[in-house]
């Protein structure tokens, strides 16, 4: 085994999204085990291709949701090379069919492995296949290709034994601050950053790891992590399969991980991997492989509701569809929509919006398990990626990943569009948690569309936002607020203990700096202040509002015959938030019917623990249900 562990130069984490020009992106389904999986094929535009494609093998849960820019952008980078390359969603994750708690869940990976080497052999052409998997997927990939011909195979930050990673999630189910429900029932399964990994499924892990056996490849390279020890056991192993081991160190792979709207593009990475990919293939010659949509499979696909989870919400069972669809081309705008086989005439299209910088399934897949239950409920759903957050790409480097695009009231607004003109003058609600929940308010509050009838808001953690302003604003408001009002959890000691402690990403002076900020908020504003007039705020361009106004915003959506529904996490700011600025609008527009208040007891602000996304769903199904009657 050769080793390379003499780590390149620093990776700065820039964006290669202004490369991307000259990629086609196809998205579509395929079959595996009776599932449908989502898929995507990156391909060079007007470009011979070589007869040698790649697959993509993701990570399973939140590290899925955290490496899928990170993976998209490889995919871009390998096509960029005439490779072809695909990826695609395990069964039960991202928008393929199913569930995480269905049973088999091992077995079942392991076949859409070698589904989508097939899928990628008998649709595109590709005569030679190399894999790339990142995390657990490079196990599944290896396990699952042990009697396959594979020509190259990259483990990215490998997961060498399932026990190992299966021990990891325990570990982040056991430190997480998220509340569990006493009145729920006891059970075994592990609960990760808002996935869950049953008892089942663990044991299944368990019982998996690299073995010398391996696929049966011509090469291989191992990408370890930026601080990963070598295992000299594994590396014994790696020289029994008999194939041309590389080993090398490369930077980036921790911050690839953090939360989305803080992870990092590992272009040192990507480039490498795309480097050795390229030198293994540059042998062989590009042909005219011609790759039109048509090859593919269609970008709609039938699912029936089964009651496999502990999510179902009581609704009987009954069959829906999705499909992925371009709302816009210039700019991107790309989304899924669920339906039920007949949607009732007046039922709302729902238009689901990005948390943060995750993309459109959502933390913890949340918007995948809304949208369907959604679904069996009677209604329409489109889930979709605002410009520059998940698939719908920017040209723009400085514009990817940001969870509060100026942008995305036009996005909305396009979006509003779109739906008028596939489905007709039916009424429309805006749905979101966190970032999108103020992207739902703001878009309630400028928007003109008459068809635009309520936003639904999950945990908002502001109801202003200017340009300048960070995520860092929010996290910090959220964790000063938490529990009671800010101006008396700020004498709170044990608040400034944390602080000082160095227990807080925002160190004792960006706290200080938001106390006085705060403080000088309780001041009342006085009465010569400048607002937008009326004419103004009619003909500017939707965008953040230019002061911070939260009484005059409910007023204005109220105005607009507009509704407003908003569910907290019991512990979430939002609600002291909404009742220290705007109090007496809220209550009035309450007693009026505009406004409705849910709280929802043992919750997290993503609602992370599946107990806590049961509660939400019921709720909001019965709100919707409630709403759509024609006595309301």
């Amino acid at each position: 085994m050769r080793s390379l562990l003499d780590p390149p130069s620093i990776d700065n984490g820039t964006s290669v999204a202004e490369k991307s020009s000259d990629v086609l992106r196809h998205p579509f389904y395929f079959s595996s085990r009776g599932d449908s999986l989502f898929a995507w094929l990156h391909a060079r535009e007007a470009a011979d291709h070589y007869r040698h494609g790649v697959v993509i093998c993701p990570p399973i849960g939140y590290e899925h949701l955290h490496s899928h820019r990170a993976l998209r952008h490889l995919a871009d980078g390998l096509a960029r090379r005439n490779i072809p390359t695909m990826r695609f969603d395990w069964s039960g994750h991202g928008d393929s069919s199913s569930h995480e708690q269905s049973p088999d869940r091992v077995a079942c990976w392991l076949a859409n492995v070698r589904d989508a080497v097939e899928h990628l052999r008998d649709m595109v052409g590709c005569t030679k296949i190399s894999i790339v998997g990142l995390r657990l997927g490079a196990l599944l990939a290896t396990n699952a290709l042990a009697r396959e011909d594979i020509e190259n195979v990259v483990l990215w930050a490998p997961v060498f034994k399932g026990r190992d990673f299966v021990r990891e999630l325990r570990a982040i189910d056991r430190m997480a601050d998220a509340p569990r429900d006493p009145s729920g029932s006891p059970t075994d399964n592990i609960e990760a950053a808002g996935f869950v990994l049953t008892a089942d499924t663990a044991t299944s892990l368990n019982e998996i790891q690299w073995n010398s056996g391996g696929p049966r490849c011509h090469r291989i390279l191992v990408t370890l992590g930026d601080d990963t020890p070598v295992d000299q056991q594994m590396s014994a192993r790696f020289d029994e399969c008999g194939s041309h081991v590389e080993t090398i160190r490369l930077p980036g792979y921790a911050a690839m991980m953090r939360e989305p709207h803080r992870s990092l593009v590992p272009t040192l990475a990507i480039d490498t991997i795309g480097d050795w990919l390229e030198q293994q293939i540059s042998g062989e010659s590009p042909c005219d492989l011609s790759i039109e949509t048509h090859q593919l499979t269609d970008l709609s696909v039938h699912m029936v509701h089964r009651e496999t989870s502990s999510l179902s919400v009581g609704v009987k069972a009954c069959s829906y569809s999705e499909h992925a669809l371009w709302i816009s081309r210039s700019p991107d705008i790309f989304g899924i929509v669920t339906e039920p086989e007949v949607v009732e005439d007046g039922r709302p299209t729902i238009v689901l919006l990005n948390a943060g910088s995750s993309y459109r399934i959502g933390p913890g897949r949340l918007n995948v398990l809304l949208a369907r239950q959604f679904a069996v409920a009677g209604f329409r759903t489109i889930r979709i990626d605002l410009h520059g957050l998940g698939d719908s790409v920017t040209t723009s480097p400085n514009a990817e990943n940001d969870p509060y695009p100026a942008t995305a009231f036009r996005d909305v607004e396009l979006t509003l569009q779109h739906v008028c003109t596939a489905y007709g003058d039916q009424p429309q609600v805006l749905m979101g948690l966190c970032s999108g929940a103020y992207i739902a308010f703001q878009s309630a509050a400028q928007l003109k569309s008459s068809l635009l009838i309520e936003s639904i808001l999950i945990n908002p953690l502001t109801f202003f936002w200017r340009e300048g302003m960070t995520i860092d604003d929010d996290m910090t408001a959220r964790m000063l607020f938490q529990d009671t009002h800010y101006y008396q959890s700020l004498w709170k000691w044990e608040k400034w203990l944390k602080l000082v402690s160095g227990r807080t990403h925002i160190g004792l002076f960006g706290a200080m700096k938001l106390a006085i900020r705060k403080l000088v908020g309780l001041i009342p504003r006085r009465k010569h202040e400048p607002r937008l007039t009326d004419v103004a705020q009619q003909f500017r361009v939707p965008s953040h509002p230019e002061q911070n106004d939260l009484p005059g915003d409910l007023t204005r959506i109220a105005a607009a015959d507009r509704k407003l529904a908003m569910f907290f996490a019991s512990d979430d700011p939002g609600l002291t938030i909404l009742m220290k600025d705007a109090r007496a609008t809220a209550r009035r527009q309450e007693r009026s019917g505009k406004l409705k208040i849910h709280s929802i007891k043992h919750a997290d602000h993503t609602f992370s623990r599946d107990s806590a996304r049961l509660k939400l769903m019921k709720q909001l199904v019965a709100h919707l249900v409630m709403h759509a009657s024609p006595a309301n």
